[in-house]
């Protein structure tokens, strides 16, 4: 079975990714002429955090778990103090205390959203330490919502009935756009405003 660490902002954002995860995988496998029947896929993976009984590393929780271990052993397995880039410390942390409680994980799924005014920088942070860390055998599958998870469940929503597609309708018109095809343009930090995915959610 493969193991593969997740890393997210919360247990609802591992959920999601996770189960989208799933989804890509799924429809790579019925592609195949010869491909098993699906219920033979999930048992091939396991998602954990690095915490007994977690199935997510959480990035807040990253500081707090890398200081229960001292710097030497933070520095033997190639952290330095003086790396730079947004989320790229804490990333390059989550790695090696994994590498220390989980033994031959080597597999991580990184979730972040890209929400901030540096979100170039925290999405190039991600990939320097993937670079880095393939050195040491890690795979990293980098999942940068963007600007948030909340765009990722909005790109997938198919109204169900009536007064949904309603709803949609209307969003579409007032944003001038749809934002179940096009959640990337949601921001609420232009002027006007044009909500945030997680303000237009309620709506459909």
């Amino acid at each position: 079975m493969l193991r593969v660490l997740v890393i997210a902002e919360s247990e609802a954002d591992q959920r999601i990714v996770c189960a989208l995860a799933d989804r890509v995988i799924l429809e790579e496998w019925r592609a195949e002429p010869d491909a098993a029947p699906e219920s033979m896929l999930r048992p091939l993976r396991e998602w954990t955090g690095v915490e007994p009984g977690t199935q997510v590393l959480r990035w807040r929780d990253i500081k707090r778990l890398a200081q229960n271990h001292r710097p030497a052993q933070l520095r033997a397995l190639g952290f330095r103090p003086g790396q730079s880039g947004e989320d790229s410390v804490a990333l390059h942390k989550a790695l090696i205390v994994a590498e220390l409680l989980l033994g031959g994980v080597r597999t991580a799924l990184v979730s972040r959203d890209l929400d901030t005014r540096t979100a170039t920088a925290r999405a190039a942070s991600h990939q320097q330490v993937a670079d880095h860390s393939a050195s040491r055998g890690w795979r990293l599958i980098l999942a940068a919502a963007n600007p948030m998870m909340e765009a990722w469940l909005l790109h997938g929503f198919e109204p169900a009935n009536a007064a949904e597609r309603n709803a949609c309708s209307q969003l579409r018109s007032e944003l001038g756009f749809d934002p179940t095809q096009e959640a990337h343009q949601l921001d609420a930090q232009q002027r006007p405003p044009r909500r945030m995915p997680s303000a237009s959610l309620p709506s459909c």
